[in-house]
């Protein structure tokens, strides 16, 4: 639904963090029916693979991306994965470029760049009042290094889908509203029954909503 307040994310919080993994890492290379996460070739040709939470193929995944993979290694130290998953960090609008340092904010975000920064349908240099999809590792609780950019060809629409990881801070239950790093979320439209019980201060969250672009 249409956020309530501007740049304040409302919608769907999955706590995040509690997969048992094989492996958790950057897929620096892509070959036909495998991947190299962290080093070590993986094969995918029988594995399930999700994006963003959506069915998908080995098509849809690209080098840079943080993925999360389930599988076996095989005495002979192959490995064999049963899925790959992959989440984005953020999803929004760009709202802040700092050439000097290669960075950009969105949703409350400092997101860093560098040489190794994947960049798909964009540059950084354009990168201001655009839509981005960003994979990356965490810095700190509202601090991201990106490894891969996804921008989008089209242009935002007044209100955008958002989507960030972040960790709770200033909960407020009665006002059903927090901060997820430094960026404001409004809960207060959900259903009771759709927020995790275990929402507290210090707790690692994934918020999708919306919020004016």
């Amino acid at each position: 639904r249409e956020a309530e307040g501007q740049g304040t994310p409302s919608g769907g919080i999955v706590g995040t963090g509690d997969a048992r993994l094989l492996s958790s890492g950057i897929v620096t290379a892509i070959a036909p029916g495998a991947i190299v996460v962290n080093g070590q070739t993986v094969s995918i040709a029988s594995a399930s693979i999700s994006v963003n939470g959506a069915a998908a193929s080995a098509e849809d995944l690209r080098i840079g991306m943080v993925v999360g993979v389930e599988g076996r290694v095989n005495p002979d130290g192959s490995a064999i994965a049963t899925s790959i998953r992959y989440g984005a960090e953020a999803l929004g609008v760009v709202d802040g470029v700092d050439a000097t340092e290669r960075t950009f904010t969105l949703l409350g975000q400092r997101v860093r760049t560098d040489r190794l920064t994947v960049f798909e349908g964009g540059t950084f240099e354009a990168l201001l009042g655009q839509k981005v999809e960003v994979s990356g590792l965490r810095i700190g609780p509202a601090d991201l290094y990106a490894t891969w950019v996804k921008v989008s060809a089209e242009a935002p629409p007044p209100v955008v889908a958002a989507e960030v990881v972040g960790t709770v801070s200033a909960l407020d239950a009665a006002a059903r509203r927090f901060s997820s790093g430094t960026q404001p979320c409004d809960y207060a439209g959900m259903a009771p029954a759709s927020v995790p019980a275990g929402l507290a201060d210090g707790v690692k969250v994934r918020v999708t909503g919306s919020v004016p672009a």
